[in-house]
């Protein structure tokens, strides 16, 4: 082995340790990304209130204001204007699965049948003093549609009956308060 030879190892030694120890000071720093301890900045969380707000400025319904608890986490929160305005609410749930809130005047099978591909009632249950269905769709879906005076809404996910049932209760319970107009 000639004494170039020996230097070229020794360097792409030094280097691949170099980077070596640079990498295992990255991870030790940076972490490798667990999900768990990310958290959303506080100037990047949604405010459900204040969407609710001026989603009511021209909403014909009690915009829902939905008081989950911390263990909830809001994901989007839409005002949809037109012939057939909607109010629609998405959450991520304790159990860690999405849950959707669509609020509207009222809802049509076929409005329902959009929001929940297939759904088919299954069964009648009274939430906060509303009649209301549960449903059943494709892909594991299930929800809870509710219809008062004026308005209706449709909780809906993949999360369990819990989940679904809490969301319903909350959502119905604003809007039977007034909404974001009685906050």
């Amino acid at each position: 082995m000639s004494k170039g030879d020996a230097s070229m190892r020794n360097i792409a030694w030094a280097l691949g340790l170099t980077l070596g120890c640079v990498a295992v000071v990255g991870v030790i720093f940076f972490g490798v990304g667990r999900s768990v301890d990310r958290e959303i900045p506080e100037t990047s969380r949604l405010d459900v209130g204040a969407s609710a707000q001026r989603a009511q400025e021209q909403a014909p319904f009690p915009v829902a204001q939905p008081a989950l608890g911390s263990s909830w986490t809001p994901r989007a929160a839409d005002y949809t204007a037109g012939d057939r305005p909607t109010w629609e609410l998405r959450f991520t749930s304790p159990s860690n699965t999405l849950v959707t809130i669509v609020e509207s005047e009222e809802m049509s099978a076929a409005e329902l049948s959009s929001q929940l591909p297939g759904a088919d009632a299954t069964g009648d249950v009274t939430i906060e003093g509303a009649d209301c269905q549960t449903v059943s769709g494709e892909d594991d879906e299930h929800g809870i549609t509710c219809q008062g005076d004026g308005w209706a809404v449709v909780v809906h996910g993949t999360a369990d009956d819990g989940d679904l049932e809490t969301a319903a209760q909350a959502t119905v319970r604003s809007i039977e308060d007034g909404g974001t107009t009685g906050s």
